[in-house]
Order: C-alpha cells, then structure tokens, then sequence
C-alpha cells in the first residue's frame, strides 16, 4: 500500500529534502538490513547490478553523506529515491515519511480546482 501511495506522489511532488539526518538514517537502514555498516561502493555495486540508471558512485556518497558533511545531496527527486529503496529492499516510507515530501512551486493541489457548475 506504501509503495502504490509513494508512486503517486512521485508525480505529484517530486523532490524530498536530504541532508545529513536522511543520509545517517540511510546508513542506519541499510545496516539494520546487511547487519554491518555497507560502504557507497558496496551500495553503488548493487545499484549498478540492478541496472538503476542515473546514480553515480558520486552521487551514492552524497546520499549517503561519505564525501563529509559539506557535500551531502541537499534535495534528492523522489522517484530516484523510490527506486533505490526498491533495489536496496529498504522501506520508503521509514526514509521518507509522506509529510516531508515538497511539492513543486508549480504544483496545483486538485482539491483547490472548482469543478463546480456554476
């Protein structure tokens, strides 16, 4: 059910903000998963295998906060993040709860629309 909710919003609001909290939360979920800490290159390794395009070994440590604390991702799109959560088998919605997602500026919510007949 997450996931199908998750995969609507990712038209809807496409960005998530990132930082150094959902990078160590990233890294917390990905230990929990293979029960020791993973490296970027470990992670990039089954990104690459999976054949999930557009996540370079640089930007695996920008979402995971390895290249230090000034050069971490500071908004990541969702559906990337959708995907690598698929791939890693790791929960979207733990790593990014549904209230933290950032609609575009030029997002127009259909329940502002009036579809009313007047």
């Amino acid at each position: 059910m997450g996931q199908k909710i998750m995969l609507i919003l990712a038209s809807a609001a496409p960005y998530v903000s990132w930082g150094e909290g959902r990078a160590k939360l990233l890294k917390a979920l990905l230990k929990a998963k293979f029960g020791t800490e993973i490296s970027s290159y470990q992670v990039h390794k089954i990104l690459v295998d999976a054949e999930l395009e557009g996540i370079s070994i640089a930007y695996t440590k920008k979402l995971l906060g390895d290249s230090g604390k000034n050069n971490i991702a500071q908004t990541v799109a969702l559906e990337k993040v959708i995907k690598m959560c698929k791939v890693l088998e790791i929960p979207v919605d733990e790593l990014v709860p549904l209230f933290e997602i950032e609609a575009p500026t030029n997002f127009i919510d259909p329940l502002d629309l009036d579809t009313s007949s007047s």
